[in-house]
């Protein structure tokens, strides 16, 4: 290690164990405790990760800390663009609330989306594709278990 006073800076590596909740208090996975390594300061491989890895900017090694990032820093706002309709005469049955997966296709590639059934008329299904975490604010409890 290094000195345990020295304030991380950017660019740093850090390894971290945190719990991740939403603002009642619920673990937003089945294992509350995820241990990650990151780059302090740094954009990481998503929006939340790019947000941890700035709160850590003047943490110490075996620092703690409680963040709360908004739906912008974590798995973005709900956009209404995302629920799509679609025609279910084809299809199996799209109960309200079954998480289904949609094949798409634009010209290069076949892919699918996944997503929510959200409401239902007996010819179509609105799908709610935004994550499923799209609108919350999340709390964070961070603990620095080292910096390199």
């Amino acid at each position: 290690g290094r000195n345990p006073v020295e304030s991380i800076y950017k660019g740093q590596r850090v390894k971290l164990r945190c719990c991740i909740r939403l603002l009642d208090g619920l673990p937003i996975e089945g294992d509350s405790v995820q241990t990650l390594e990151v780059i302090a300061g740094l954009q990481g491989d998503s929006q939340l990760t790019t947000s941890i890895a700035s709160a850590l900017l003047g943490m110490r090694d075996q620092g703690k800390r409680q963040i709360k990032i908004p739906p912008e820093g974590a798995f973005g706002k709900i956009d209404i663009k995302r629920v799509i309709k679609v025609d279910t005469k084809n299809l199996d049955d799209f109960p309200i609330g079954k998480v289904v997966t949609i094949p798409t296709q634009d010209a290069y590639r076949e892919s699918s989306l996944t997503g929510t059934v959200v409401e239902n008329d007996g010819d179509f299904a609105h799908v709610d594709t935004n994550h499923p975490l799209a609108g919350e604010t999340l709390l964070v409890d961070i603990h620095v278990t080292n910096v390199n």
